[in-house]
């Protein structure tokens, strides 16, 4: 691409923030915050995440029970916090490895990643916006991760004294930049597919919010990049396959029409073989595998695990839903320097139960305090320009469960009770400043456990008291508030997927949460069984990635 073309495409992607527009994510586009072409090469492409596939299957459970619901959630934030290795190793720092999250993509690696793939296609293709092929986005991921090597001014003299300049743990974190929201790669590669739909829904409006035709849904399982030897095999799963559900699996690249695939569940008679064929499916509830195994010349290619669901399609401004391994997170920053501290909340019982019952309207209102922790208490981080930022907060949404699974985070001056007494020893051991987090989850819009202590009145007290503070009874509406992510008035008394069921609507946070006749409970409860962007914002607001796409779109038109 030539230089011209790149400084166009990039005058129209910062043109949809307005010169009035003050808010974080306008603030947060500067790119001397961004991950860029010289910390995508040091990171590689983004490691993916590897869902729980029978969670699903746990869907009533986990709305009945707040100990499994909390159990399930400390597991999910432990593998997305895990260290992984880097794609090059740093001299100057004792381990060259990074929590997972920090891998995902932000809205600059998007719009690079969607500008390659867009100006891939031919002319004919551009016209009628077709979608990218899967191994182009394959290879675009590829690109992405070693863009750096065909830049100019950054010869292989440069990138060592970079590598070199990061010589603390600070600085290494620094390298997953701070964008406000990221997306793990089956994620952004479901956002990337969907552009047709996003430009389509913003010419056309979004979809009505009640579906009552009949249809049929695709969601995918998992798609994993596989090479088998010639006779080799290997398994996949367990996958939940719930009633009326089929599972169906694909295979692509060389040697597909010689491999075979086979499904089964556990029993005589469960099992289905496919021998030479690119494609297989079966129904059969509960926990299903899949094996693949290559001819006699070897496989490589990749294997797409798929879900059969018996629903109309609920995300008609997308490609179908996000797949299983699909995370978005979005992570709230303070800057750590000059003299900056933090604001300090209170998350008791005796604190949330006076906020709640006097004045939810409010919000979380002032501070109780403020306190200045360093990088063994608070995740830090150091940017290559030298500011210094602290996690305050961290939201994590995953698509385990067909209506995601809600978790957010916050840090804590007071880590280890209510909310963080329940904390495992697998958070404990990623170590660093991982245990002075507190959290909450939901995975529904009401409450189905009928005990308001959540079960926890033996083993964490001083959790089940604040879980009884916002327990509102079986059926009520649910609740799960960050401190540093939900402010203004109103949103502590929220629970995350009321909300996010209206992204893609337009539609303001600010009355979704302020007009108790038109959304009562604080926007908690469920309103529509349509969700036009499968509960993100990110495609229509915030990020706003389908104005990036269509900037892209309209320079090469």
């Amino acid at each position: 691409m030539s230089p011209t073309r790149s400084i166009a495409i990039a005058a129209a992607l910062l043109s949809g923030c307005s010169a009035g527009d003050t808010s974080e994510d306008c603030a947060l586009g500067n790119a001397r915050l961004a991950v860029q072409a010289e910390d995508r090469g040091i990171l590689g492409a983004g490691a993916p995440y590897t869902p729980n596939s029978m969670l699903r299957g746990q869907e009533r459970e986990l709305h009945s029970s707040q100990i499994l619901r909390r159990q399930a959630a400390w597991q999910t934030i432990a593998k997305v916090l895990a260290p992984v290795a880097l794609a090059q190793d740093l001299p100057n720092v004792p381990s060259s490895e990074i929590p997972l999250w920090q891998t995902w993509y932000a809205k600059d690696d998007t719009t690079r990643i969607f500008q390659h793939l867009y100006e891939g296609l031919a002319s004919g293709e551009k016209a009628s916006h077709a979608r990218f092929d899967e191994t182009d986005i394959d290879e675009a991921f590829g690109w992405n991760a070693t863009e750096i090597e065909e830049l100019a001014n950054w010869p292989s003299e440069r990138r060592e004294a970079y590598l070199d300049a990061v010589d603390t743990s600070d600085k290494l974190a620094g390298l997953g930049g701070i964008a406000l929201v990221g997306y793990s790669p089956s994620a952004l590669r479901h956002l990337l597919r969907g552009y047709p739909e996003l430009l389509s829904c913003l010419a056309s409006g979004a979809p009505e919010a009640f579906l009552d035709t009949p249809g049929q849904s695709i969601q995918q399982a998992v798609r994993e990049p596989v090479t088998l030897p010639g006779c080799a095999s290997r398994q996949f799963g367990p996958f939940y396959v719930g009633a009326g559900e089929s599972l169906q699996v694909e295979l692509s690249g060389e040697g597909r029409e010689e491999a075979s695939i086979a499904i089964f569940g556990m029993g005589e008679g469960k099992r289905v073989q496919c021998d030479g064929v690119a494609a297989c499916s079966l129904a059969l509830e509960g926990a299903v595998y899949v094996e693949v195994t290559a001819g006699i010349d070897a496989f490589t290619g990749a294997v797409q695990v798929d879900y059969a669901t018996p629903e109309a399609p609920w995300a008609g401004c997308l490609d179908g839903v996000f797949s299983t391994d699909s995370v978005i997170i979005k992570a709230g920053w303070s800057r750590a320097q000059f003299g900056q501290k933090l604001p300090v909340y209170d998350t008791s019982s005796d604190a949330i139960g006076t906020t709640l019952s006097a004045n939810a309207v409010a919000g979380w209102g002032a501070p109780t305090g403020e306190a200045d922790p360093g990088p063994s208490e608070i995740y830090t981080i150091e940017r290559p320009n030298g500011n210094r930022y602290r996690l305050t907060s961290f939201h994590i949404m995953t698509k385990e469960l067909d209506h995601w699974q809600w978790i957010t985070l916050w840090w804590s001056d007071t880590p280890d009770s209510d909310f963080g007494e329940d904390r495992p020893a697998l958070i404990e051991d990623l170590g660093g400043a991982w245990s002075n987090y507190k959290m909450c989850t939901a995975t529904a819009f009401d409450e189905g456990d009928p005990d308001p202590s959540g079960g926890y009145s033996e083993m964490a007290p001083s959790l089940a008291a604040a879980l009884e503070q916002v327990h509102e009874g079986v059926g009520g509406p649910s609740w799960c508030s960050n401190p540093y992510l939900e402010k203004g008035p109103g949103n502590m008394a929220t629970n995350c997927i009321g909300c996010h069921q209206h992204g893609g609507v337009d539609v303001l946070s600010e009355d979704i949460i302020g007009d108790a006749e038109a959304f009562p409970h604080f926007g908690r409860m469920r309103q529509r069984n349509n969700f036009p962007h499968d509960y993100s914002w990110a495609p229509a607001s915030g990020d706003n990635l389908t104005l990036a796409f269509k900037a892209v779109v309209d320079f090469f038109e």
